[in-house]
């Protein structure tokens, strides 16, 4: 096949565009004036635009067509719906024909100022009114079906309206209409899970939120003729409950309106020790920051079905300020219960030093050193959630710490801590002869200060570990390097013998004959 046989293929195989347009011409029978006055709209144009009589383009499909005529006829006649078709030209008839109308508006049989506005049959209130006229007077509109829009403008009237609904003006014959814009009443019932309940009943005008009346359900409630928006709220349940409803009250009519409400309960129990104590309970939207009501548990409360967030405050666990358990998922005809145990945590601290009970100064603190939170007494303290440490001293200086450790409610915490002490046992001699005189003093490795110090065989009480030993009697001073005191260790010192030469005054010692160790930090 050619190139040129290959696009002529192509061209005709392709289907035609679904955007190609037809026209539209209406054709305007008019009987009490000339068409060509008209203009007619397509679609949702604002204001008809289009001489009657000029073909409009228009995309194929359903569009919708308007009319308007000047003059002694102030409306359109209903718009009409027509179907395009790509490249074709419709025409549709529309006939405009005049009729006349009288709309009284009265309240309590006394004929008042009001006004009417004029929407094709079934069309949007909400909409832009085809026209609008006074009432009491007759007017010339064009022939059709329309939904009649009725309220009052008299000075000091109460707010009243009415629909006339479908009203067929017919060429050429008047059409005497009455808008009541007396008083109705309203009826609102509430009912729980099927059966009667009692509600708050509130009436809002249609434009904004203002109160019209206030009641309770099987209330009759005296409103002007109009449309209102009907609050009904189930006083039962916590969470304001409550449905809406949009009515119109018709003149000397009892409105009904019926709200049916579904519900759970939710019951919080809330213990220490086993037994109930006082409780407040918060409920919110889950993840909202601010509750919308609360009740003193264990309740149970009333609500509709959903998620709940919960808030719980007591003063048996005031440190802990207010609880936030999960949020809790209330069912229809159901009981929801959450069960909050506010029992403390209790933690027991023993202390032994070498296997055996053991005198210690106990806190508890902050980990890492922090604030002092309580003084054990008795091995015993409370703890409320959060994250703690222990620390034990004995009276000899020696220190521990246990943790740091995480703390829930109603946990039972058991820490031990042991020190494992050793004992050092010096004897110092002179040859054969003990020399019980002797001081020894005990320092740890390059410190200046030493950690314990006694005499000649004395047991001298130690963590272990390895010790320097200075070991003095009079002037003489022997040191003794790098004693590994573990369990009980027992070391031997020899002092230089005594002899005829000139002693050395007291206090004064000759240099040791080896290297001391560096460092001056002071020992513990």
């Amino acid at each position: 096949m050619t190139p040129l046989a290959c696009l002529a293929s192509l061209l005709l195989s392709a289907p035609a565009s679904a955007a190609a347009p037809g026209k539209v011409d209406p054709e305007l029978r008019w009987s009490g004036g000339d068409p060509a006055l008209c203009q007619f709209a397509l679609g949702d144009a604002e204001h008809p635009n289009h001489p009657v009589g000029t073909p409009v383009e228009a995309p194929a499909g359903k569009v919708t067509v308007r009319v308007s005529c000047p003059g002694k006829v102030p409306l359109s006649p209903p718009p009409t719906t027509v179907t395009v078709r790509a490249g074709a030209t419709v025409r549709p008839r529309v006939e405009v024909a005049e009729a006349r109308v009288l709309v009284s508006s009265r309240r309590s049989d006394v004929m008042l100022a009001g006004e009417v506005r004029f929407y094709p049959a079934g069309g949007d209130l909400g909409a832009a009114p085809l026209a609008t006229l006074p009432t009491n007077s007759t007017a010339k509109v064009a022939a059709g079906r329309y939904d009649l829009l009725v309220h009052l403008t008299a000075p000091k009237q109460p707010h009243a309206e009415t629909l006339l609904s479908g009203v067929n003006l017919r060429p050429g014959r008047n059409g005497d209409l009455v808008a009541d814009l007396s008083d109705g009443s309203l009826i609102a019932q509430a009912t729980e899970n099927g059966r009667p309940a009692e509600g708050a009943v509130r009436v809002n005008l249609m434009d904004g939120d203002k109160k019209a009346a206030l009641g309770d359900t099987q209330q009759e409630l005296r409103l002007p003729a109009g449309r209102y928006r009907v609050l009904v709220e189930l006083r039962a349940a916590a969470n304001f409950a409550t449905q809406t409803e949009t009515v119109w009250i018709r003149a000397k009519k009892t409105t009904q309106v019926k709200a049916a409400f579904e519900t759970g309960t939710l019951r919080v129990d809330v213990t220490q020790g086993g037994k109930p104590v006082d409780a407040t309970v918060r409920l919110s939207l889950p993840g909202a920051s601010e509750f919308f009501n609360f009740f003193s548990a264990p309740g149970p409360v009333t609500l509709t079905p959903g998620r709940y967030g919960l808030g719980v405050l007591s003063g048996a666990a005031q440190p802990l300020g207010e609880l936030h358990p999960p949020a809790v998922e209330v069912r229809a005809k159901k009981e929801a219960r959450v069960k909050i145990d506010l029992t403390p945590a209790t933690l027991e601290v023993t202390v032994e030093k070498n296997g055996r009970p053991a005198d210690a100064a106990v806190t508890v603190r902050e980990p890492g050193g922090g604030t002092v939170l309580a003084t054990m007494k008795g091995g015993k303290t409370i703890l409320w959630p959060g994250r703690y440490e222990v620390h034990a001293v004995l009276e000899n200086g020696d220190a521990q710490i246990e943790g740091p450790f995480d703390v829930k409610l109603g946990d039972r915490i058991v820490r031990k801590l042991s020190f494992e002490t050793a004992y050092l046992i010096v004897s110092a001699a002179r040859g054969p002869a003990p020399e019980p005189t002797a001081r020894v003093q005990v320092y740890r490795a390059g410190a200046a200060k030493p950690v314990a110090e006694g005499k000649h065989g004395d047991w001298i009480e130690l963590p272990e570990g390895t010790y320097d030993l200075r070991v003095s009697a009079g002037a003489d001073v022997v040191w003794k390097q790098g004693v590994n005191v573990k369990d009980r260790a027992e070391v031997q010192v020899g002092l230089p013998e005594l002899s005829d030469a000139e002693p050395l005054p007291e206090g004064e010692s000759p240099a040791p004959d080896f290297e001391l160790p560096e460092g001056d930090a002071e020992g513990e």
